[in-house]
């Protein structure tokens, strides 16, 4: 599969290179083919010319200034010489004059993207048309092999393009803040509802939901995340609201009295995910309402052979020195499951214990893992005898 894909981005790159050649040498051609011909159709070369200096002028960086500066230094060096070379400096002008507006153009545009504009539309229509779901991915207690949450995934059934992961689509939501929280509040209402209806079926674990940082900057958040809660019915103890540690540390006093405020009026879980590759610091640390470190699975990416274990036992130690839980992320193998019950993380998540799975398979794959003593035994094989299991929200400010 990678190979195929590798071939087919290095043939897609290649025809790109053959068509900017070809493009070239034919308006070179007719600039020359064209020089009795009446001004005006000497012009025609300069079309494709001018696109062609817009589409490196468009993707911005010091490139496009370069090629702009010199195309024009060329057109300077031959504007005087022999009407031979009068010729050659048309080129580089029009190319010159599209890479700068192409240049000019990426300055107003930024990060615009027609596909993205395109998904950004689409992706509004798919979060008021149901096309949204959410998969979960078990979250395991190291000690007891108890389920103890869902992170909740959000995922885009397309209409054409198929099952469509958040790395593609989250980009294109999160360039209007109103998309983003639109989707913050249907991954919300969802999970909130489905963890319901599991528990109802008498299973006890609850669900975890990521929280845009867009959503810090509404003032009646803590007031949705309340609807929301007595709307399904949930306990508000069975929710675990994720947020990034770049999202926390961006305005750590803002955060410390958003969460402040969810944690007085519900009193849910709060996770910091992704923690490790930030900025915390130890005081804001500290003061911050949360329960969970989630710590970032490039921690774990070729663990244990690669990885550094004294950073995952210093990040295990400072969350329980706070009185928090540390949870690891990407446990993708029996070896890595091993090494982080003994450097001693609370829980565990990843595709060795379970993929992230529709809610329709939920239910089942919750009734044969009421107790996953089997899928969690390396605390006990690597010599770390039986615990008991950290209270939920041990920390409440």
């Amino acid at each position: 599969m990678t190979s195929t894909l590798s071939k087919l981005i290095a043939t897609r790159r290649m025809l790109y290179a053959s068509a900017v050649i070809l493009m070239l040498v034919l308006a070179f051609a007719l600039t020359f083919v064209l020089q009795a011909a009446p001004s005006w159709i000497t012009l025609l070369p300069a079309i494709p010319i001018v696109l062609l200096g817009m589409m490196f002028g468009l993707r911005g960086g010091i490139f496009s200034a370069a090629a702009a500066a010199t195309l024009f230094l060329i057109w300077a060096l031959t504007n005087d010489q022999a009407d031979g070379l009068a010729y050659v400096h048309r080129p580089g002008v029009f190319f010159a004059l599209g890479a700068i507006a192409g240049y000019v153009a990426h300055g107003w545009l930024g990060d615009f993207s027609p596909r993205r504009a395109l998904l950004h539309g689409e992706i509004k229509h798919g979060i008021r048309h149901q096309e949204v779901v959410m998969y979960y991915q078990p979250v395991v207690d190291t000690a007891s092999g108890r389920v103890l949450t869902l992170e909740a995934l959000a995922r885009w059934h397309h209409p054409k393009r198929g099952l469509v992961l958040p790395p593609a689509f989250l980009p294109a939501a999160e360039t209007d803040r109103d998309t983003i929280w639109e989707l913050t509040h249907h991954s919300l209402e969802l999970a909130l509802s489905q963890c319901s209806a599991w528990q109802d079926q008498g299973h006890e674990a609850g669900v975890s939901v990521n929280l845009s940082s867009v959503s810090f900057d509404r003032p009646e958040l803590a007031a949705e995340l309340s609807q929301l809660l007595s709307k399904t019915g949930l306990p508000a103890n069975r929710l675990t609201l994720e947020v990034t540690e770049g999202a926390v540390m961006s305005d750590p006093t803002h955060a410390t009295e958003v969460l402040s405020e969810i944690r007085g009026s519900q009193a849910p879980m709060i996770a910091i995910d992704d923690f490790g590759t930030g900025h915390s610091s130890l005081a804001r640390l500290e003061q911050l309402p949360v329960d969970v470190l989630k710590i970032d699975r490039r921690f774990l990416a070729d663990f244990p052979t690669h990885g550094n274990p004294a950073l995952i036992r210093a990040i295990v130690d400072l969350a329980h020195a706070l009185g928090l839980s540390a949870y690891a992320e990407g446990v993708e193998d029996e070896r890595t499951l091993a090494a982080v019950c003994q450097l001693g993380c609370d829980a565990v998540q990843g595709f060795h214990l379970a993929k992230p799975m529709p809610y329709e398979d939920v239910a089942p794959w919750l009734a044969r893992h009421v107790e996953v003593e089997d899928a969690v035994p390396a605390r006990r094989r690597a010599g770390v005898g039986p615990r008991a299991p950290l209270a939920p929200a041990s920390r409440r400010r």
